[in-house]
């Protein structure tokens, strides 16, 4: 039989608690970011600490990156050389000395914030899902030797309750889904068993326990999700697109290949890195070839020679005066991007990273209109990819005949439509040549694309 001791807190102490709890935090990801691990800059800038719900062991971090804690369980990593001690019996006194700057072992702090954002960057919510144990106990101890292989030894206390393979018997070197299927049969009851014992602090006014256990890591970016998340529409920490959230990921798989030179970056994430910047189509050959080909047409007639301008050759020419060739008027290029339900996050970040192709191979302006069923967002003259990003609303049915028709009316030189293909398509020919990517995964089951349009497809199943 267990012993649960009981430890109540007044609100005004819990409240100071989760601000110096904040406090420490923040330090930790400005050391994270700047000196310790900045390959994960793009996941910890865009993962906000909540303060209106509560972890009741450790932390946890969300689906939308958003990070809970147990103000307490940050609270108690204390320096070894300190002139306070964590005391769970008198937390009203231990709350009012910790100083979050002087007491706290921030180093270990970070390591924390590092093992949060490596279950962001290793996508093991959605890994869980491809193996079919989304909200497993084993899983997110399987999730957990994927990263803990790679802390070193010597951690504070109040990290020795993470789980390494060593402490189930497995090798080093192994991914989440290796160690998942090779995970001892009693390994739920050796990790989590017996916890729920100890002293558990009664929050005044709060109505929730806030356990004392320090052991558990969960939160549904591992998998398996706690009670206390937020809703996907809270105001204060709202949900991040799949668009966003991908191209963040794919910022943070830059910076890992940036800097994997220095032997910082452990091998695996290097490779998933490499995984996920892979190009899935050979844009020289295919797509920017044949855009470059339609806007040559268009060049030729918005250009001609003009005595106006020096020509290039000029001194070689000498002494015959030659006149240069102008181009009046810039080319114009329209991009809608399908943004209807059906499109996954994986095609919009496809899309996203195909019309950062066209911008900087194009060398001309180009205008993304989103549409689902309706035009969701115009954003004209686009240069980098925080405003195609920020353009991709949506979420409706399908029609990219509305799209093209809104593209139209900025007359553009050439369009270009992103879609997965469950659209209609104008039955009669554009008035400006119409591009048509298609992406899909595996075989192409959308409308057929009319037979006067240039259509590339993307197999986003293919290598």
């Amino acid at each position: 039989m267990t012993t649960v001791k009981t430890v109540k807190v007044r609100k005004e102490v819990f409240d100071e608690a989760v601000q110096k709890a904040v406090e420490a935090l923040r330090w930790a990801k400005i050391s994270l970011m700047r000196y310790h691990y900045p390959y994960l800059s793009p996941i910890a800038s865009n993962s906000p600490f909540v303060t209106k719900a509560f972890f009741s062991e450790t932390i946890a971090i969300d689906k939308h990156w958003r990070v809970y804690f147990n103000p307490f369980y940050i609270l108690s990593f204390i320096r070894p050389d300190a002139k306070i001690r964590f005391d769970i019996d008198d937390l009203e006194t231990f709350v009012k000395q910790v100083d979050p700057l002087e007491d706290i072992d921030i180093d270990s702090l970070v390591l924390l914030l590092r093992h949060e954002y490596e279950h962001v960057f290793r996508q093991h919510f959605q890994r869980a899902e491809a193996v079919g144990r989304t909200g497993t106990p084993e899983w997110n101890i399987a999730s957990d030797c994927e990263i803990n292989q790679h802390f070193p030894d010597d951690i504070h206390p109040s990290l020795e309750g993470m789980v390494r393979p060593q402490v189930l018997g497995l090798e080093n070197g192994l991914s989440a889904e290796e160690y998942l299927y090779r995970l001892p049969k009693n390994a739920v009851q050796q990790i989590f068993g017996g916890r729920g014992n100890g002293v558990m602090i009664e929050v005044e006014g709060r109505g929730n326990f806030i356990g004392n256990d320090f052991g558990s890591d969960k939160g549904s970016g591992t998998g398996m999700p706690v009670d206390c998340e937020l809703s996907d529409n809270d105001s204060e920490y709202p949900a991040k697109s799949e668009a966003q959230k991908r191209v963040t990921l794919e910022q943070t798989a830059r910076e890992i290949l940036n800097e994997k030179n220095r032997g910082t970056v452990p091998a695996d994430l290097i490779r998933m890195a490499e995984e996920l910047l892979k190009e899935k189509i050979d844009w020289r050959k295919v797509f920017a070839g044949l855009l470059r080909k339609q806007l040559s047409r268009v060049s030729s007639e918005k250009s001609d020679y003009s005595w106006s301008a020096p020509n290039r050759r000029q001194e070689v020419t000498k002494p015959f005066i030659l006149p240069a060739l102008v181009e009046y008027e810039p080319s114009r290029i329209a991009v809608v991007i399908d943004t209807s339900g059906s499109m996954s996050s994986h095609e919009l970040s496809q899309c996203v990273s195909e019309t950062l192709a066209i911008i900087r191979k194009a060398n001309c302006s180009v205008d993304i209109y989103a549409c689902d069923a309706a035009v969701a967002a115009v954003k004209k003259n686009v240069r980098g990819r925080n405003e195609i990003v920020q353009s991709l609303r949506g979420g409706g049915g399908t029609d990219m005949r509305v799209g093209i028709e809104e593209a139209l009316s900025s007359k553009p030189d050439c369009i270009v439509v992103m879609t997965d293909g469950y659209t209609p398509f104008p039955d009669e020919p554009t008035p400006v040549p119409l591009i048509i990517c298609l992406l899909y995964l595996g075989e192409y089951h959308g409308t057929q694309p009319p037979s006067w349009a240039k259509v590339v497809h993307i197999n986003l199943g293919s290598d």
